[in-house]
């Protein structure tokens, strides 16, 4: 009889030897995962370029520029578009000068699928003996429409040179403004909306050129004609959702109106049936907090009613063998659907109505309905059609004139003795 004790433990040996080499499966799995990760391709992504956007002239630095890459990627310089270094992830102003104002830009390539990501700074250079700033030459915003200024000042020995929008360098043929006061103020004559830009003003000393700070400049205008997007439509029991759009600058406030009577602050507004009491008419006044400006649009508000004054019209009296038209309306909105019977059975779809008289067998009842399909509500009209035969209606014979006829001409005949 064999041993419990070795049975347990030959099964526990068994166990342990399938343990290990299901754990030692699962480490060569894991092993050769991570080494396809690592031997895969990928980058440069989290590209940055690390440094000072302004820098004091006559002082020392660095500039690194750093990407996620596998394998690792080779980095570029360029500097105002020329190449100043490759292969190094570093660079150095060693000691700044006013010739490193500019753009300067790393490029990060991964050497084996080639793919090129950059980015950029731009270097302002400072002298703290020597400055140039741009400001407002003048206390009020900068509405549209209307004048404003802008002055260049200086400090020690930089003198006003030259101004530039949009890195374009602007003259007194630019149009719209004049370079003033030996060249320190820049006037606009009437400010609009393509007067938006970034302005700077450039300064030179010792043949150097001083670069300001940018100024932003943003006119405020508007509000433009708004518009009013939502269905006018109201249902009993629903809410509808309107919202105003309007373009100026600073934000407008919008207000809406029911009527005359204030409703609701803030661009979007919900109206509900309950809320037409006196007027229906919705508008949308957006005015400008700055500029004092303001600009509106209205909308009719519709509330579905209805059908109410069916009306049938067409003649009542029809002679057998002849065709005849009839229409149905109604006061509705939306416009009602209608449904024509004749005596009580159904014929057609539609307002209006054609029939052959020919179709009937003697005098009959022509019924239209009207049905909204939003308010469920429904009005009907009928009328009674009468056939009659065209022997019996009304002829004018050369007899029926004979009479009426020598009697006017006795009357008109000379009396003779």
């Amino acid at each position: 009889m064999e041993d419990p004790a070795i049975s347990c433990a030959a099964l526990l040996l068994i166990s342990l030897s399938v343990a290990v080499a299901d754990l030692r499966g699962n480490s060569d799995s894991f092993v050769s995962s991570a080494w396809e990760e690592m031997s895969t391709p990928s980058g440069p992504g989290d590209v940055v370029l690390l440094g000072p956007n302004t820098v004091v002239v006559g002082n020392n630095y660095d500039f690194t520029c750093q990407a996620v890459c596998n394998p690792p990627c080779n980095f570029t310089w360029l500097f105002n578009g020329v190449l100043v270094a490759s292969s190094v992830s570093q660079v150095s102003m060693r000691p700044a000068t006013f010739n490193d104002n500019g753009v300067l830009a790393c490029q990060a390539q991964n050497t084996v699928t080639f793919t090129l990501k950059a980015v950029f700074k731009v270097i302002r250079v400072t002298d703290p003996n020597n400055s140039v700033s741009l400001q407002p030459a003048v206390q009020h915003p900068p509405n549209v429409e209307e004048p404003y200024s802008l002055k260049c000042v200086t400090t020690g020995n930089a003198t006003a040179a030259l101004w530039v929008k949009n890195q374009i360098e602007l003259t007194d043929q630019s149009g719209g403004v004049q370079i003033l006061q030996q060249k320190t103020v820049l006037s606009f004559d009437s400010l609009t909306i393509f007067d938006n830009a970034i302005y700077q003003c450039v300064a030179v000393m010792d043949n150097w050129q001083l670069l300001s700070e940018p100024f932003i400049l943003r006119v405020n205008y508007g509000p433009q004609k708004p518009i009013v997007q939502g269905m006018n439509v109201l249902l009993p029991g629903m809410e509808q959702s309107f919202r105003c759009y309007f373009d100026c600058h600073p934000d407008c406030n919008c207000t809406w109106y029911l009527g005359h009577q204030v409703f609701w602050h803030g661009s979007q507004v919900r109206v509900r049936l309950a809320n037409i009491t006196n007027s229906s008419i919705l508008t949308c006044e957006a005015s400008n907090p700055v500029t004092g400006l303001s600009n509106s649009v209205s909308t009719m508000l519709l509330v579905p009613n209805g059908p109410e004054n069916a009306i049938i019209t067409g003649p009542s009296d029809m002679i057998a063998g002849r065709s005849y038209v009839f229409k149905c309306s109604a006061h509705s909105y939306p416009p009602s659907n209608y449904t024509w019977y004749l005596n009580s059975r159904e014929v057609a779809q539609g307002d209006v109505y054609k029939i052959s008289s020919t179709r009937l067998d003697g005098n009959a009842t022509l019924e239209c309905t009207a049905h909204n399909a939003l308010t469920r509500l429904s009005a009907k009209n009928s009328t009674m059609l009468k056939i009659i035969n065209e022997a019996t209606s009304f002829k004018f014979s050369s007899t029926t004139l004979v009479a009426p006829l020598t009697l006017l001409l006795l009357q008109l005949l000379p009396l003779t003795s």
